[in-house]
């Protein structure tokens, strides 16, 4: 009875996705040692002494082409997951992959649906509080980063210079306006972005949490707020 009730809730969740995108996961990645790093993450690796494993290794381009051949649309890769995310026209279709050897599961792509989405307008970073430290005026933002430690190193001159972050969120509203980020447009240190999910550069929409989360590092507005590496 249980395995027939296990049975149903696969098929019940399958039928009710909303969507014709779906992650399939391959077993392993045996048909391909290559490994999917540029020299900069190698030499941060060797220095930082973290050894290579198996999420660095590349997916088998095997297991993709043997996906293509039954007429799927391939949306996304994750070298993490081992995984593939992919669009399909029929669910007949995923009954025929899942026999793949090689596919270790399936399922579907999950969609979030917020409705209500938080903007800077909900936060205020302006009170009365003015603190200094010896190499910014913080304002109302010193308690947060002084919690880190992070006012001790900006007094040593440890401001991420030479460093580079990547940030991966939900989206970066109104970053290319917003003067709190003027000092990273000016001193050219946005280097890039992309969108993975619509496959285009434009990051500046979709949510707003990428925007708080980009401002503690990157932020820079006198007695208002600083980031912990400005300048980064």
């Amino acid at each position: 009875m249980q395995k027939i009730f296990i049975l149903f809730y696969f098929i019940s969740t399958i039928l009710s996705a909303q969507s014709n995108n779906w992650w399939v996961y391959f077993s392993d990645k045996e048909c391909d040692t290559s490994i999917s790093l540029s020299n900069k993450s190698l030499e941060r690796r060797l220095r930082q002494n973290i050894q290579i494993d198996i999420h660095d290794y590349t997916i088998c381009q095997d297991y993709i082409d043997s996906l293509k051949n039954q007429g799927i649309v391939i949306r996304n890769y994750s070298r993490w997951l081992n995984a593939i995310s992919i669009s399909v026209d029929s669910e007949n279709i995923l009954d025929k992959i899942s026999k793949y050897s090689f596919v270790k599961y399936i399922k579907p792509v999950k969609r979030f649906i917020n409705n209500h989405q938080m903007t800077l307008k909900d936060v205020s970073f302006l009170n009365p509080l003015f603190r200094m430290s010896m190499s910014f005026p913080y304002g109302s933002s010193f308690n947060q980063i002084d919690m880190l430690g992070g006012v001790d190193l900006h007094n040593e001159g440890f401001l991420g210079d030479g460093i580079v972050i990547a940030v991966f969120d939900a989206g970066f509203t109104s970053v290319q306006t917003l003067p709190i980020f003027d000092n990273l447009w000016n001193n050219n240190q946005i280097l890039d972005t992309y969108d993975f999910v619509d496959n285009d550069i434009d990051v500046f929409g979709g949510s707003s949490h990428g925007t708080m989360v980009l401002s503690t590092m990157g932020g820079y507005m006198v007695d208002s707020l600083i980031g912990t590496s400005p300048e980064a």
